[in-house]
């Protein structure tokens, strides 16, 4: 458990770091990396759900975003 415990503090040390550059401009959209595929995948299913549902077309610039 202390094993867990280390490698968590020093995971946490980066993710706050992350997380207080973010903050400091929020509009900035996050470039994704090989490792945002999953997130990237859903947001593109939802968006093109969501356009859809609401009768908008495939050619729809919101649903070519990257996010």
């Amino acid at each position: 458990i202390d094993l867990f415990y280390q490698a968590f503090n020093e995971d946490r040390v980066v993710i706050e770091a992350q997380q207080r550059v973010i903050d400091r401009d929020a509009d900035r959209p996050v470039m994704p990396t090989v490792h945002d595929r999953g997130i990237l995948l859903y947001n593109r299913l939802k968006a093109r759900l969501v356009a859809e549902e609401q009768g908008r077309t495939e050619d729809d610039p919101q649903l070519t975003a990257s996010g």
